[in-house]
C-alpha cells in the first residue's frame, strides 16, 4: 500500500534501522536517529542491487516516485541504476586521462587538507605529473611506479 505524507511524517525511529515499503521497489529508510531516506531496490540480471534517492523531506514523496519510475525504466532496458550512480561518484564518466586524475587528486585531496596546496602542486607539475604525462604520451604506463608515490603525496 503507498505511502502518504501523514504516514511518513508520523514514522518514529526505533532502535534500530528499519524499512518502510512504499511499494514498486521504492522503501523509505529510518535511522534510529530519526533521519529519512528513500531507496528503491530492484532486480538485474537475477541479481538484488537497490540505490538511495535522497533524504526525506528534501526529496518529498512525489519527487521520490518520479525518480523510482525513471530509475525503474532503466532496469527495463538493462542498466543498473545503482552501478551508474557509483561511477558518476567515483569520476569514472568515462576513461580518465593522467592529467584529468593528477587534476582531481588535487582539488579533492590536497586543496581540501592543505592551508599552502601551492607548494604541493608545484612539485606535482614538476616531479612527477610531468613525468607521468611524458610516459603516457609515450604509450608507457607511469602510474606504477610514480602513481603510488603520488598518492602518497
Amino acid at each position: 500500500m503507498p505511502l502518504t505524507d501523514i504516514q511518513i511524517k508520523a514514522l518514529q525511529p526505533r532502535d534500530k534501522r528499519y524499512l518502510v515499503s512504499d511499494g514498486r521497489g521504492l522503501s523509505l529508510d529510518v535511522l534510529p536517529s530519526g533521519f529519512k531516506s528513500w531507496i528503491y531496490r530492484y532486480t538485474l540480471n537475477g541479481k538484488a542491487e537497490k540505490v538511495t534517492l535522497g533524504p526525506y523531506p528534501d526529496l518529498t514523496l512525489k519527487l521520490a516516485h518520479d525518480k523510482r519510475d525513471k530509475l525503474a525504466a532503466a532496469v527495463v532496458v538493462g542498466q543498473s541504476p545503482a552501478a551508474e550512480k557509483k561511477a558518476r561518484r567515483e569520476g569514472r564518466g568515462g576513461h580518465q586521462t593522467v592529467r584529468q586524475f593528477g587534476d582531481r587528486y588535487y582539488r579533492e585531496q590536497v586543496v581540501r587538507n592543505r592551508k599552502n596546496p601551492t607548494e604541493i602542486e608545484r612539485y606535482l607539475e614538476r616531479e612527477n605529473l610531468s613525468r607521468l604525462w611524458r610516459q603516457a604520451a609515450q604509450g608507457r604506463d607511469g602510474i606504477g611506479c610514480a602513481g603510488a608515490g603520488l598518492l602518497q603525496a
